[in-house]
């Protein structure tokens, strides 16, 4: 069995920091991407024309969109977890890309029925657009967790708290921007945003430290795992006898 050294500080230091980090790489990665979409298809689409052809395309952009995202966030959480709690994480950008792209047409259409319910029961006015985005991250995350579950799970024991943990997270991301941003000054509303992008990586990084620390399943030396059988070797009469 190999004995592996979690740095326990480092690693929550690092997942606050990536989380602050996560944002402006989304910024440049949108910046190049539809950037680069406009190029190829601006002469090919222009919207207004076609019901049909502008919901695909706004669906298709906020897929598109969702997957940047979990890209982003899978690649910083996974080189993460391989430096400081010593994991592989294979797979972990891949199912974070998925859970990003199905997380964001999820959130996408729970934030217009959301808008859609508050405008019937209260009428439009400034504030319901705020009350419908909170439902947006916890959303977004719980579903980007779930498919990173699927990976998880076979590393520590009761994976599904990082579900919890990433809803927990989402939850408090929408509710301090939306009880605290309005009440600020214009110039001073970015520090809300901060204080929800860190407080939704404590939780998270908390819930990931812990299960390793205290869930981890135990890692084996590839030389203490028995090797599989050959097929094509030769029986002998002690194959017959088991």
């Amino acid at each position: 069995m190999t004995d592996i050294e979690i740095r326990p500080r480092a690693f929550l230091i690092g997942w606050l920091v990536g989380g602050v980090l996560v944002y402006p790489i989304v910024v440049m990665i949108f910046a190049a991407l539809w950037g680069g979409l406009a190029l190829v298809f601006g002469n090919f689409y222009r919207p207004g024309t076609s019901g049909a052809i502008d919901f695909i395309g706004a669906m298709g952009g906020v897929l598109l969109s969702g997957a940047a995202i979990g890209f982003s966030v899978g690649a910083v959480q996974r080189w993460l977890l391989r430096r400081y709690l010593c994991w592989t994480a294979d797979r972990w950008r891949r199912y974070s890309v998925i859970g990003g792209a199905l997380g964001a047409g999820v959130a996408a259409l729970a934030y217009g029925f959301a808008r859609a319910l508050i405008y019937r029961r209260t009428g439009y006015y400034p504030g319901s657009t705020d009350m419908a985005a909170m439902v947006l991250m916890p959303l977004f995350v719980g579903i980007v967790s779930v498919l990173q579950w699927m990976i998880l799970r076979y590393a520590v024991k009761q994976a599904l708290l990082w579900v919890l943990a990433n809803v927990v997270g989402g939850l408090i991301f929408s509710g301090m921007l939306w009880i605290n941003a309005p009440r600020m000054d214009s110039d001073a509303s970015w520090i809300a945003a901060f204080i929800a992008v860190l407080g939704q990586a404590f939780v998270t990084g908390i819930v990931m430290l812990w299960l390793f620390e205290k869930l981890a399943y135990p890692i084996q030396d590839v030389d203490d795992v028995e090797p599989l059988p050959n097929p094509n070797r030769p029986r002998s009469v002690w194959d017959e006898a088991i």
